[in-house]
């Protein structure tokens, strides 16, 4: 994971470049700086309970409804740019 930029003044947008996911909204600027993600453990957990309760849902419900967006390069740079 590497950090982008700021993704607004509150926000700091960050890559997975492994997994190829963009996040602009779950890094708050406060405890964090462009050099630091001192939140990263809590964030971490934040994901890993999503993911576990999306494999309990995945395998426990029917049908499951899944939606996505996919943004290009050019939504994070043009929230760089401001």
């Amino acid at each position: 994971m590497h950090v982008i930029g700021f993704a607004d003044d509150s926000r700091i947008a960050v890559s997975d470049d492994a997994y190829h996911i963009v996040s602009s909204h779950d890094i708050a600027v406060g405890p964090n700086s462009l050099t630091r993600l001192g939140s990263y453990a809590e964030v971490k957990k934040k994901f890993d309970h999503r993911i576990h309760r999306f494999l309990e849902k995945a395998t426990t419900c029917r049908p499951i409804l899944l939606y996505g967006q996919k943004f290009g390069p050019a939504s994070v740079h043009q929230q760089m740019d401001r």
